[in-house]
């Protein structure tokens, strides 16, 4: 069945919907199922959800762990959130949901791609979102059983080093490491990260995820027509970012698998 074309409205403004994670605005979030490996926030403050679930749910404002998302989020309010929208389609994330990503597992955006032999199998998988995590799966359980999922052995810490806009569909603040130890610990991650992205695309057929950049998405961009007029404003939003994000740093100790239903609802066991 061919899927119907998308619009969202503001003010008079009528955009056709290019983002399959965006259905309106002000932010609406698509259905967008899968699994990720997170960062655990440090001092998060996980609300309960049924079943013996925690959703993430980050104390930006309150947590002092968190000054550095926090600037992140009074950045964007000095941008201005409606305005961002208005003038390039972008759909800022709320400050709550903040985390960076460390693999990318199976999700609604490559499993079209997974072979036929379990196919059949995923879509039920994905759809069962979030009761499906708390089930044995053979989806998961190569992750759950990474060494990335363990108790890292040493912390790592990371500061802002840039604002990028990645590939007409998100607004992304790039992290990168503090020290040394930092830089060793990011090593440790990356081969982990290949060999866990080579035992997925051998049993699963997805795309291997080779590259990692540390990063926390700001927003994703509803419309890539507007996207391309933020092209130019990207260095002046970079300079608002690093007036007030430069000097914070954020520490991670430990790694746990995430499911989501969209980009704003993340959950772990």
């Amino acid at each position: 069945m061919a899927v119907l074309p998308r619009f969202l409205k503001y003010g008079c403004i009528i955009l056709k919907i290019t983002n399959p994670k965006i259905a309106g605005f002000p932010p609406l979030w698509a259905p967008f199922p899968g699994f990720s490996l997170l960062f655990d926030n440090p001092g998060q403050s996980p609300s309960p959800l049924p079943e013996g679930l925690q959703k993430l749910d980050c104390p930006v404002k309150t947590n002092p762990c968190l000054k550095l998302y926090q600037a992140l989020s009074e950045a964007m309010d000095q941008l201005g959130r409606e305005i961002l929208f208005k003038d390039y389609s972008l759909c800022a994330m709320p400050e709550n949901t903040y985390h960076v990503t460390v693999w990318d597992g199976l999700n609604a955006g490559n499993a079209e791609t997974v072979s036929p032999n379990h196919s059949a199998e995923l879509q039920p998988f994905l759809k069962g979102l979030p009761a499906a995590l708390l089930q044995d799966s053979t989806f998961i359980s190569p992750a759950e059983e990474s060494p990335l999922t363990r108790k890292m052995a040493r912390s790592i810490t990371f500061k802002f080093r840039d604002l990028a806009k990645w590939g007409n569909t998100s607004l992304v603040a790039i992290l990168m490491p503090v020290d040394g130890d930092s830089e060793q610990a990011l090593e440790w991650i990356k081969r982990e990260r290949v060999r866990l992205s080579n035992d997925y695309h051998n049993r699963f057929g997805i795309k291997r995820n080779r590259d990692f950049y540390p990063h926390v998405t700001l927003g994703y961009f509803a419309n890539r027509d507007y996207t391309e007029l933020a092209t130019p404003e990207v260095v002046h939003w970079n300079e608002v970012v690093h007036g007030m994000a430069d000097g914070l740093t954020i520490t991670f100790d430990s790694i746990s698998l995430y499911g989501f239903t969209d980009m704003v609802t993340f959950f772990r066991k």
